[in-house]
């Protein structure tokens, strides 16, 4: 859970008990959505993935702009504060969650200073004629990973990205245009066998549910919050009772539905997404200095009812 994640990266980010008792913060500051890599952090995530992975793993440092509205960069990206400190030398200090966040933290520090990854794909029609003569065309599709590049660091959603790779790959036979396709076992003098035609259906679903992972992107997108404030606002959600959890979706309860509807009757201006994307706005706009805060706030405390102006 978001909740759960962002204590253990806070105990990272504190400090763990290595060795001979010293403690060492083992990533840098945590509640921020900066995308930017200090120059020497650069030189060793450099050092460390030649090491690892060989020279053709890094050709020159890569910088990033951060897509995020508003987002406050005064700190670096989450990174690990040692690279030397890789997730297998650690096992023994940490738990097993909080080794899987600093593994992610790692493996994804060095993917963003990889190149990108090249991939071969093919696809493949073959037609043929059935009982009654009618033509019919059937395809396969096959994928070659040709330079693995920073999936051999980091593949989405998997703790072994050397097994991804492998499972990830469909390798179809040599073959040309105009070749004939046999049955198998009829020992084809093109080498190109038909093994299995397997029909497949496509039925449309419904947008999936949120998940806390779905919800917190939609919210960065938005523009509202920030790494800080993420947690404690599910958590404000779940403890009111206006969602409850279906595995990892979450399910919004009748009261959520109540309490939207008398929210947007009576209140649309301020629970509407870009009245709190633009508050946060004006605010970063003050806390930079670009805006006065005073008139800010008187501009803000005109109120209008029933005719009346205070």
């Amino acid at each position: 859970s978001t909740e759960r994640t962002m204590q253990i990266a806070q105990r990272l980010f504190q400090g763990v008990e290595i060795g001979g008792g010293e403690i060492e913060g083992l990533i840098t500051y945590h509640r921020t959505d900066s995308t930017t890599l200090g120059e020497k952090a650069l030189k060793e995530a450099s050092r460390v993935i030649r090491e690892m992975f060989g020279d053709e793993y890094h050709e020159a440092p890569r910088r990033y702009q951060t897509r995020v509205k508003n987002a406050q960069e005064a700190h670096e990206a989450i990174r690990p504060t040692d690279f030397r400190q890789a997730p297998q030398m650690l096992a023994s200090y940490l738990e097993a969650d909080e080794l899987r966040v600093y593994g992610l933290i790692c493996r994804r520090t060095m993917a963003a200073q990889m190149p990108d990854a090249r991939v071969l794909k093919t696809a493949v029609e073959i037609t043929g004629r059935g009982p009654d003569g009618e033509s019919c065309m059937f395809t396969a599709a096959g994928k070659a990973i040709e330079f693995a590049g920073f999936r051999r660091a980091y593949v989405e959603g998997s703790d072994d990205p050397e097994a991804e790779l492998a499972d990830q790959e469909s390798i179809l036979p040599a073959m040309k245009e105009g070749d004939r396709v046999e049955r198998a076992g009829a020992a084809p003098a093109t080498g190109v066998a038909l093994v299995a035609i397997e029909p497949k259906g496509h039925e449309t679903q419904p947008p999936a549910r949120y998940t806390e992972a779905a919800l917190i992107k939609e919210l960065e997108q938005a523009g509202i919050g920030r790494p800080s404030t993420y947690a404690p606002t599910i958590a404000t959600i779940e403890r009111r009772g206006y969602m409850f959890r279906q595995g990892k979706a979450l399910v919004p309860s009748f009261s959520a539905f109540a309490v939207t509807r008398l929210l947007r009757d009576h209140f649309g201006t301020y629970v509407d997404v870009g009245f709190t994307a633009e508050m946060e706005e004006d605010l970063d706009e003050i806390s930079n200095g670009e805006r006065d805060s005073l008139s800010f706030i008187r501009a803000s405390s005109v109120i209008t009812l029933s005719g009346w102006s205070w």
